[in-house]
C-alpha cells in the first residue's frame, strides 16, 4: 500500500456508501468526523456536497452505481453472475472475520465501503498481496469509467493508494442471462 491513512479510508467508505443522511450537511459532518487530512479528492467532494440537496445526491449515487453497471461489490465486478462469485465471497468473509472485524447482519463481504473500513481497522500489513492487487485493479478500471462523475477522483485516489503487488489473471465477468428464455417457464403447471 502506497500510503496508509486509516481516516482517509474511513472517509472514502462514507463517501462510497449510499447517502442515507437527512441532509447533505449531515454527510459532510460524518466525513469531517473521520478525516482531517488534506486530500484534494475529499476536499472537492465536500465542496460538491455543499452545493447539493440530499435527494439530488441520492439520485446521482443510484445513477452512478446502481443503474450504470458500476457495482460497488468487488466480486460482482470481477465475476459477474458466475458461480465463482460464491466461493470468493466466502473467502473474503473468512479473511475479514479471521482478523476480528465484524460484518453486520445483511452486509455482503465484498461491499467496497465495508472493505475500506476493514482495511482501515486492521492495517496494511495484514492485507494479502493478491487482495490489494485486486482492489488496485478495481479502482483503476472504475476510475476511468467514472472520470466524468464526482466519484471519479475518489476512485483515482484509491487506485493510487492500493498497489498492484502481484500480477493477476485477466478477468471477464459473466453477464446475467436475462434475455428471452428458449422455452416457457412453468411453476406448478402455470406458465409465466
Amino acid at each position: 500500500m502506497k500510503s496508509f491513512e486509516p481516516d482517509l479510508l474511513n472517509a472514502c467508505a462514507i463517501i462510497l456508501d449510499y447517502p442515507d443522511y437527512n441532509t447533505a450537511e449531515d454527510e459532510i459532518s460524518a466525513i469531517n468526523e473521520q478525516y482531517h487530512g488534506e486530500s484534494d479528492s475529499v476536499a472537492v467532494f465536500l465542496d460538491y456536497l455543499k452545493a447539493k440537496d440530499i435527494i439530488d445526491l441520492q439520485s446521482e449515487y443510484v445513477d452512478t452505481f446502481d443503474l450504470s453497471g458500476t457495482p460497488l461489490f468487488l466480486t460482482a465486478w470481477e465475476f459477474g453472475d458466475s458461480r465463482n462469485r460464491g466461493p470468493e465471497l466466502m473467502k473474503l468473509k473468512k479473511m475479514i472475520e479471521s482478523n476480528g472485524f465484524r460484518i453486520r447482519k445483511g452486509q455482503i463481504p465484498d461491499y467496497i465501503p465495508l472493505l475500506l473500513s476493514f482495511i482501515s481497522e486492521i492495517g496494511p500489513e495484514k492485507i494479502p498481496q493478491d487482495f490489494e492487487s485486486r482492489l488496485h485493479r478495481y479502482f483503476e478500471t472504475l476510475s476511468n469509467k467514472l472520470r466524468n462523475t464526482i466519484y471519479g477522483s475518489i476512485f483515482l485516489m484509491l487506485s493510487d493508494i492500493f498497489q498492484e503487488m502481484v500480477p493477476l489473471p485477466e478477468i471477464s465477468p459473466e453477464k446475467a442471462d436475462s434475455g428471452e428464455m428458449p422455452f416457457p417457464l412453468r411453476y406448478n403447471g402455470e406458465e409465466y
